[in-house]
């Protein structure tokens, strides 16, 4: 048999070992899906993301890419509490959820083991638990709630490591496990504690009703717009190239700030010359694929140039310098305007962009521009770097560059 057969052989044996364990996932998938059905359960292979398009709580309403899969729908407990498990995948997290609906929508809160507490929770303060790790927005709920969960609770943590939150009109459970039997002991038990939520001594917490569309976390303000080329013209952008997109575009603004930020995606071509060895030249056409993260506030009122952060040569503007030299070392500014860079940058401001460091970022004319990364939990904390700072500005400036009164966004105590 020659190197060619043997080659052959080796094609034809790895092609069958392939189709043979395609055949055994297939078969023990089938056999895992006809556990939950047994149960009188519905299993949906390709679930659509309005299944879960109120939940707004980490891991929810987080990141633009969110996928679901694997749903399974039916209802657990004694008061036969509707209930969906599925497969959650937004950014950096990918597990199983369990969510079962609640009686009535009720405030955010969050209950896990002695554990590290949910990443990402904005709008949540700690809340003092001998037992669990809490977090809540609301303190007098917390305490109602986990009054009445506390049987609950203990019993879930025998068939679960608890992981729970309070999402609107639902109770969500992280790490719920795949098969049905283990499934069914998590669910009467999560059933339990929804169950304890229902009491008449928690309607007085009754929230409204969760708004059903596509939204983030700590930020009811965020508007998402999907991709939308058309409003590129909103924003300052790269013009060379072709083939110019605007990827996962998002409005929003509170107090008189409104931002847009989007990612630019475009093209531009080139052409490449080479001589192989034989001294013959060819000639093709190669093309580039671009892309840049840009945000940007509108200001009401038209201000010099002022740079706060970042580096590089040939930036516009004169270096400022301002008493703190620890400041100075840390963050570049510069400006057209010396006193007006000054009157910003007080010593209060210095103090804040010094705890806070901020991303770079500019303002010119009536646009504060940050040097974005278009990531939805970085953009919500550079957005409150920059608010913090413009409501740090003193009124007066404001006044003395046209406004008739202070922004709304302005916070005397502060500046």
């Amino acid at each position: 048999m020659n190197t060619s057969q043997v080659l052959v052989w080796i094609v034809i044996g790895l092609v069958v070992v392939a189709i043979a364990v395609a055949i055994v996932l297939a078969v023990r998938r089938h056999k895992w899906i006809q556990s939950l059905t047994d149960r009188g359960w519905r299993f949906v292979d390709s679930p659509r993301l309005d299944s879960v398009i109120t939940l707004v709580r980490p891991p929810f309403g987080q990141g633009f890419t969110r996928e679901v899969d694997d749903q399974v729908v039916g209802e657990a407990g004694p008061a036969r509490t509707p209930f969906q498990v599925l497969e959650y995948h937004a950014g950096s997290f990918s597990d199983r959820v369990a969510v079962l609906r609640l009686t009535r929508p009720l405030p955010g809160l969050y209950v896990a083991g002695q554990t590290s507490p949910r990443r990402d929770v904005i709008a949540a303060a700690p809340h003092p638990h001998p037992r669990w790790s809490v977090l809540t927005e609301d303190h007098a709920f917390a305490d109602a709630a986990l009054s009445v969960m506390a049987g609950p609770l203990e019993e879930l943590a025998r068939v679960l490591p608890v992981d729970l939150s309070v999402d609107g009109h639902d109770l969500v459970a992280l790490g719920a496990p795949k098969e049905a039997e283990e499934l069914a002991a998590v669910l009467e038990a999560l059933a339990a504690v929804a169950a304890s939520l229902g009491t008449p001594a928690l309607e007085g917490f009754r929230t409204p009703e969760p708004e059903a569309r596509f939204r983030f976390h700590g930020h009811p303000d965020w508007v998402y717009h999907g991709d939308r080329d058309d409003m590129l013209r909103l924003v300052r952008h790269t013009t060379n190239g072709f083939g110019h997109r605007a990827e996962h575009v998002l409005t929003g603004g509170r107090d008189g700030l409104a931002f847009i930020a989007l990612r630019h995606h475009w093209k531009t071509q080139r052409t490449v010359t080479s001589t192989d060895s034989e001294g013959r030249t060819t000639t093709r056409t190669v093309t580039d694929h671009h892309s840049e993260d840009l945000c940007e506030v509108a200001l009401p009122a038209v201000c010099p140039l002022l740079s706060v952060g970042g580096g590089g040569w040939f930036r516009p503007g004169e270096k400022i310098h301002f008493e703190s030299e620890a400041f100075n070392d840390s963050l570049e500014v510069r400006s057209t305007a010396p006193r007006f860079a000054h009157d910003v940058i007080h010593p209060r401001q210095i103090e804040y962009l010094m705890a806070r460091r901020p991303p770079a970022f500019t303002i010119e004319g009536q646009v504060l521009r940050i040097s974005s990364d278009h990531d939805t939990v970085w953009l919500g904390r550079a957005l409150e770097s920059v608010t913090g700072f413009l409501a740090r500005v003193p009124g007066w400036v404001w006044k003395d560059l046209g406004l008739p009164v202070e922004p709304a966004f302005t916070r005397p105590e502060l500046g």
